[in-house]
């Protein structure tokens, strides 16, 4: 969430008392800010951590700023680590955690072109491919197997639709 341009997570548990989810479990609105001008963009489990990505910039300029990531272990009240990585495009859109590896997608905000990478420790991501066609997709359109990361698009030619890009870990 982003309150006052203060990136901000909030913790939410819930327990069943009737249903599923209807009891609030030591829910924590607030649990940890993150920072001024960091507004999350996506969030994935690995191993223990959530880890929340950020676009960091201004509501005003969306075609500046970068992409930040965040490793938070979901129960300290600060965020334990955040990867300052120098990314080649401002936005990360979506991430999926894939066999224990975390794939990313990341772009511009309004223009073509997706960026996969993948996360291989430390302060390290690889690019896996760069899809020339279609925008960074939504957090949900970003699924995998050991085989494959599917990766939801669209493509102009030879007529706009939205589509899925298969890509192998090896990036082709």
């Amino acid at each position: 969430d982003v309150l006052g341009n203060l990136g901000t997570i909030h913790y939410i548990s819930t327990s069943k008392t009737t249903v599923e989810g209807d009891t609030n479990n030591s829910s924590t609105y607030n649990k940890v800010h993150v920072g001024f001008g960091l507004w999350p963009t996506a969030m994935e489990g690995l191993d223990q951590f959530l880890v929340i990505a950020f676009y960091e910039g201004s509501a005003s300029n969306l075609s500046q700023g970068g992409a930040k990531i965040a490793f938070w272990d979901t129960t300290s009240t600060n965020v334990n680590k955040i990867t300052w990585v120098e990314y080649p495009d401002p936005f990360i859109s979506a991430m999926r955690n894939v066999n224990g590896t975390l794939y990313v997608t990341s772009g511009r905000v309004n223009a073509r072109g997706t960026r996969v990478m993948r996360y291989l420790g430390g302060y390290t991501f690889e690019e896996v491919r760069v899809i020339g066609d279609g925008a960074p997709p939504f957090a949900g359109a970003l699924a995998g197997n050991s085989m494959r990361v599917l990766v939801g698009s669209f493509a102009d030619v030879p007529t706009t639709a939205g589509g899925v890009q298969a890509v192998t870990p090896s990036g082709d």
